[in-house]
């Protein structure tokens, strides 16, 4: 029975011993905590940002946005595309490409691989501000192999949708004549072979406003393919506008592409 009483006695005293040693600790960070309010200096939330809503990290402007070189090329450009074009500088690819519905899971996989890539300029319309072609300022940069493997990437996906890139060697001096003709060529090429110019039922866009999509067939005849990219397309009927109730086919991949065709 005293063994017992003993047992429990030395259960007792752990037990207390281990809540004064939780207490002390507890006062010691509380105590801590007090003097840093007290002493001015302002604490960091779980946000990242410092008392006062002041950011812990700043941001700060790049001064290398567009390096020396980069920078006279592009006035080059602008210069030499003036009439036809608009020049954009450091397009993300991920922005001006797109992984098409058919591609399923895959289409995670192919934005990844475009989405942290840019090119060096896009060349627009005018008036559109479609891309005409994309144009790659290479300096010796270019020839390490990681940057190898990029570019032959990039030509690849740009070629798969269809949009020219011009690769021009950085230099000191540039010949403005020879540089505009072969990028109006390069347009003039993509937008002539583009799949927009098939037939005379089609468009770029949808007939008015909202669309509704229904089924994919009518009377029983198939879908027919996407004008622009080859897509399996959807039949539409415009919601709103002048064409409000009337059917179209509009394409699987809207508004990434806006090809249409007339039922």
């Amino acid at each position: 029975m005293n063994e017992r009483l003993l047992g429990s006695y030395d259960k007792i005293l752990w037990v207390l011993f281990l809540l004064g040693v939780l207490k002390a600790t507890v006062d010691i960070v509380t105590r801590r905590l007090r003097q840093g309010r007290s002493d001015g200096r302002p604490r960091n939330d779980h946000s990242g940002r410092l008392a006062g809503s002041t950011p812990a990290h700043p941001y700060r402007l790049r001064d290398d946005f567009l390096s020396p070189a980069e920078a006279s090329f592009y006035h080059v450009l602008a210069h030499v595309s003036a009439d036809w074009a608009v020049v954009l500088a450091k397009v993300n690819l991920g922005d001006l490409l797109y992984a098409p519905r058919a591609a399923g899971r895959a289409q995670w996989l192919m934005w990844n691989r475009i989405n942290r890539k840019h090119l060096d300029y896009v060349l627009c319309d005018r008036q559109t501000l479609r891309p005409l072609l994309a144009v790659e300022l290479d300096d010796s940069s270019h020839q390490q192999a990681r940057r190898v493997e990029r570019d032959r990437f990039v030509d690849g996906a740009l070629a798969q949708a269809g949009l020219e890139l011009v690769r021009v060697p950085a230099q000191r001096t540039y010949a403005a004549a020879e540089l505009g003709e072969r990028l109006w060529r390069a347009s003039r090429l993509w937008s002539t072979t583009a799949p927009a110019a098939a037939s005379g039922s089609v468009a770029t866009g949808p007939i008015g406003g909202a669309m509704e999509s229904t089924a994919p067939t009518l009377g029983g005849g198939e879908a027919p393919p996407c004008p622009r990219c080859g897509a399996t397309m959807v039949l539409r009927r415009a919601a709103r506008g002048r064409y409000a109730g009337q059917a179209f086919w509009g394409c699987e991949n809207y508004p990434r592409c806006r090809g249409r065709r007339d039922v």
